[in-house]
């Protein structure tokens, strides 16, 4: 029982706890905490800096919170311990992402990070194109569902008769049913059916290419001295057209 209220209380605080410690790298470089810079700020020291606080401040206040509460959660064993735990990590997360994101952007704009430069939009509009797969980010789930499977495959012939569908907060089932593939798998199918929506959302076709940003050094103003023509356009020229 106490491992099963350990599992339970330490899965969903972890995983976002591991999420939000790891979001800085794998966020696009260029767009560091959300804020935008040219590429050669990418590696600038400020911004290694924030990421640095803002990963001591996450890493130290977040396990502190997760290990108070499993404590908490072995003691009163309440299912809203690890709720609550949830929005209190959110309560830490959230403000070291405010923090270092405001930093950067007054660093940015006070040193001006894009003075010379202009950006630039390009977009291939001529044909309907499908991204790759994201197997990237659907391997993990895939083995997890897949994980998932084999072990329901593997305790099912050993489940009670009558499985607890729903508990209130004190721990207690209040709904049942029989056993059955549909009752014992249920979250398994859920888990399948958005599984293969995000994978199919992920990879349907756009109706455009891939948009690119480019940044190109905007050139000085050359002076030649000299000063300019007159143009000899008939919609500019205010001169009489020759005969």
């Amino acid at each position: 029982m106490i491992g099963v209220i350990v599992l339970r209380d330490l899965l969903a605080p972890m995983l976002l706890l591991a999420s939000a410690w790891v979001m800085p790298s794998v966020a696009k470089p260029t767009v560091p905490f959300g804020v935008r810079v040219p590429p050669e700020r990418v590696r600038d020291p400020l911004i290694a800096e924030q990421r640095r606080i803002y990963r001591w401040w996450v890493g130290v206040a977040g396990s502190a919170l997760v290990v108070a509460g499993l404590i908490v959660g072995v003691v009163v064993q309440q299912v809203l311990v690890p709720v609550l735990v949830v929005v209190a990590l959110l309560g830490v997360v959230a403000p070291a992402y405010v923090r270092a994101r405001a930093v950067i952007r007054s660093a940015k704009r006070r040193e001006d990070w894009y003075q010379g430069l202009r950006q630039t939009v390009t977009a291939d509009t001529s044909r309907v194109t499908r991204p790759p797969f994201p197997w990237l980010w659907a391997v993990p789930a895939l083995l997890v569902l897949a994980a998932a499977v084999a072990l329901g495959v593997v305790r099912y012939p050993d489940l009670p008769a009558t499985l607890a569908l729903h508990y209130t907060a004190s721990g207690t089932p209040d709904r049942t049913a029989a056993k059955s593939v549909g009752s014992a798998f249920g979250l398994v199918f859920v888990q399948a059916g958005l599984t293969v929506l995000f994978c199919v959302l992920a990879t349907s076709p756009r109706g455009s290419g891939p948009t690119s940003t480019r940044r190109v050094r905007r050139p000085a103003p050359v002076s030649t001295g000299a000063s300019p023509r007159p143009c000899r356009a008939c919609c500019c020229s205010s001169a009489p057209a020759s005969t």
